[in-house]
Parts: C-alpha cells; sequence; structure tokens
C-alpha cells in the first residue's frame, strides 16, 4: 500500500499481511486511545462504503 505525502514530495510504502482482530481486542485498544482521537473516530465516516471516484472527488474539495 503507498500513500503520497504530497507536502513532503513523499510517498510511504507499507508492506505486510493483514488480519482481522477480535472485537474484545479492538474495543480494548480503543479504551486506551486518547480522547482526542478517540473524537476523530467518532466524527469520521469510517467502514462506509465508498461508492465511486466522484465521491472521494466532492470530499476532497470540502476540505
Amino acid at each position: 500500500m503507498n500513500f503520497a505525502w504530497h507536502e513532503l514530495e513523499r510517498q510511504v510504502r507499507v508492506e505486510g499481511t493483514v488480519e482481522k482482530i477480535s472485537e474484545k481486542d479492538s474495543d480494548s485498544y480503543f479504551e486506551v486511545r486518547p480522547a482526542k482521537s478517540k473524537l476523530g473516530v467518532w466524527a469520521s465516516p469510517k467502514s462506509q462504503v465508498i461508492p465511486d471516484i466522484a465521491y472521494l472527488e466532492a470530499v476532497d474539495e470540502r476540505i
């Protein structure tokens, strides 16, 4: 997976395998995160289906 970091004219490359963890482990991890980090998760539309590229472009225009 590559992430573009335009401001620094760099890319971040991540390699490896991914596996889903249990709900219990996920909840335990969430509880130890800082309060502001938790707020960001609640305010962000994570785990939602992205219907198409037009949706992403509209989001990008709002930022």
